[in-house]
């Protein structure tokens, strides 16, 4: 955390903390957003890659009730904001930083794991009648291709996501 300023990083950790202490499913799920592209991640990734997150963030991501708690139990502690109408979330950049900071590199991969397979899972097959979508996830699926990379993914899932996104 020494590249962040240290009033801000200790608070977001803070809160952090709260957060994970109430409700553990809305701490992974900021860990989740840590590894997206931080403006307008679309909320149906949680729900459309619901089966790749974890045995804690899984069945709340699958329930919309329980997905808005944990929304709201970020939003409560000002880690996450949410544009209702439009159905994003989006989370500060230093935000994601402090996590990523925070976490063991295995943590780390865990995480940016995770979110290729919720990314791929809601990214469609690029027709004329996909693009709309395909434009609303074009951030995302640019974020995960940084950790396909970095983290040397091969499987058929990645190379299909990249090759939709070019």
């Amino acid at each position: 955390m020494a590249d962040h300023p240290a009033p801000v990083a200790t608070t977001w950790s803070l809160s952090f903390e709260k957060v994970a202490e109430k409700n553990l499913a809305a701490a992974d799920l900021l860990r989740l957003c840590a590894f997206l592209s931080p403006d307008a991640i679309p909320e149906e990734i949680l729900t459309a890659g619901a089966s790749w997150l974890g045995p804690v963030l899984a069945p709340v991501a699958a329930d919309t009730f329980l997905l808005n708690q944990a929304i709201e139990a970020l939003h409560a502690y000002s880690l996450i904001r949410r544009d209702p109408k439009g159905k994003n979330l989006s989370v500060h950049r230093l935000v994601q930083a402090v996590l990523q900071d925070a976490m063991k590199e295995t943590e780390k991969r865990s995480w940016a794991e995770r979110a290729i397979r919720v990314v791929i899972a809601a990214f469609p097959h690029v027709e004329h009648d996909t693009r709309s979508q395909c434009e609303r996830l074009l951030p995302q699926a640019l974020m995960i291709t940084q950790f396909i990379e970095h983290y040397q993914i091969i499987s058929d899932e990645a190379g299909h996501l990249l090759h939709e996104t070019a």
